[in-house]
């Protein structure tokens, strides 16, 4: 998120909290309003008169560092409540609850059948792979890396 959207986002914020104060003088109509709760709001309140405007910004929950430069490969990180950011790992996601509904322990499940879902799950095509699977994408992958003219066993 660049600057200029957290300022945006932080006058949003100062916005509803001033709205609350000046227009209708209740806290709980304006919370209902704008859809947050009321925890929410004076917790707001607090970093304002703590912090001022900066206060109000977004505490993402990204990494401080940059994985990107650390590594030289380019990352993504979706934002939070955008599950169409997240695509693939949602549709995942989907099939892994055919095998253990939420809330399942996973503790009581052998080696074996963990890795008898996850051979389901990566033999199964996709669309997003032109009906390839995830093995035979990965392979395919592994074998663009490597470099002509070295020996191979496989």
């Amino acid at each position: 998120m660049n600057e200029q959207e957290l300022q945006r986002q932080a006058k949003h914020r100062l916005a509803i909290l001033r709205h609350a104060d000046e227009a209708t003088g209740n806290v709980a109509r304006t919370c209902r309003h704008d859809g947050i709760s009321r925890t929410r709001f004076y917790k707001s309140r607090r970093r304002y008169d703590d912090e001022g405007l900066s206060g109000l910004r977004d505490r993402s929950t990204r990494p401080h560092h940059s994985p990107t430069v650390e590594t030289d490969i380019p990352v993504f990180f979706a934002d939070p409540q955008a599950p169409w950011q997240r695509g693939t790992n949602e549709n995942t996601n989907g099939l892994l609850r055919q095998y253990s509904p939420k809330g399942t322990d996973l503790s009581v499940w052998s080696t074996e059948d963990i890795e008898a879902v996850a051979h389901t799950l990566n033999t199964r095509p996709r669309k997003i792979l032109g009906w390839k699977t995830p093995a035979e994408t990965f392979d395919e992958h592994l074998r663009s890396l490597q470099q002509p003219g070295v020996a191979t066993t496989g």
